[in-house]
């Protein structure tokens, strides 16, 4: 078969296609989204350049790694020194083997640190079971 033979069968095959009423429908709805999809990649591509370009200034990388170090850095600090505070409190716990009576627990209720830490506590109960309720309901 000659090439000329076969463009003419692949031709005539195309144009079989083209008459179905389904293919016929959606090479309309394709060639009308064309300017759409044109757009859509044109920001795309846009898009893109911008990516490339930050990702090349080292200088704009060392910027916003500075200030991502400055916001999460306090917050690192925070939670070791809570680590290290709970680590230590637990050291202090295991070393301490005397017995709390009616009267520690007194002057323990006395403390205003522990006031201020049970109000917080009570908050928090009266909070989560607020919350509990409304989710039943």
């Amino acid at each position: 078969m000659t090439d000329s033979s076969r463009t003419q069968i692949e031709s005539k095959d195309i144009l079989d296609l083209v008459v179905q009423p389904e293919i016929k429908e959606f090479l309309i709805t394709a060639i009308q989204m064309v300017p759409k999809i044109t757009n859509i990649m044109k920001a795309s591509s846009k898009m893109i350049d911008l990516a490339e370009a930050f990702l090349q200034d080292d200088e704009l990388l060392e910027s916003l790694e500075a200030a991502i170090k400055a916001k999460t850095d306090p917050i690192q600090d925070t939670i070791e020194d809570g680590i290290s505070l709970l680590k230590e409190a637990q050291e202090r716990a295991e070393l301490d083997t005397s017995n709390i009576g009616i009267l520690g627990m007194y002057k323990m209720l006395k403390d205003p640190v522990t006031q201020d830490k049970l109000r917080f506590m009570k908050a928090l109960l009266a909070t989560i079971s607020e919350h509990q309720e409304r989710e039943l309901h």
